[in-house]
C-alpha cells in the first residue's frame, strides 16, 4: 500500500510540474512584448480628451444596453409565441408541465 501511495504522489508532482512549466511557457510569450511593439507607451490626456473618452464609454454603454434589451425582446416575443402554439387541449401531446413551465417564463421575463 505505502508503495502504491508513493507512486501516486510522485504521479502528481510530475503533474504539477507539467502545468506549472505550461504556465511559465505562456508568461514568457505573454511579457515578452514591450510597449514599443504594442504602439503605446504612457498615455498623458488633458481634460477634453477625457471628457470625450467618458463619452465613448458612455454611448458604448448605452448601445451595449440597447442591444440586450434588444435581445431579450425578441426571446420574449419568441416564448409567446410557442405558447400560444401550445393550447390547454393539446397537453397530451406537450406536456401540461412544459406549457406551465413556459407560462411561468412568460411570467418571470415581464418583470
Amino acid at each position: 500500500m505505502e508503495m502504491y501511495a508513493e507512486r501516486l504522489k510522485r504521479k502528481k508532482n510530475r503533474d504539477a510540474k507539467r502545468v506549472m512549466n505550461r504556465y511559465r511557457f505562456i508568461e514568457e510569450k505573454t511579457t515578452q512584448v514591450s510597449d514599443d511593439e504594442r504602439g503605446w507607451g504612457r498615455v498623458r490626456l488633458d481634460e477634453p480628451s477625457r471628457l470625450m473618452l467618458r463619452s465613448w464609454v458612455m454611448e458604448a454603454k448605452k448601445n451595449a444596453k440597447k442591444r440586450f434589451d434588444a435581445r431579450g425582446d425578441a426571446i420574449r416575443a419568441q416564448v409567446k409565441q410557442t405558447l400560444l402554439k401550445m393550447p390547454p387541449e393539446d397537453d397530451w401531446f406537450y406536456k401540461r408541465e412544459m406549457r406551465l413551465e413556459g407560462n411561468s417564463i412568460d411570467v418571470e421575463g415581464d418583470y
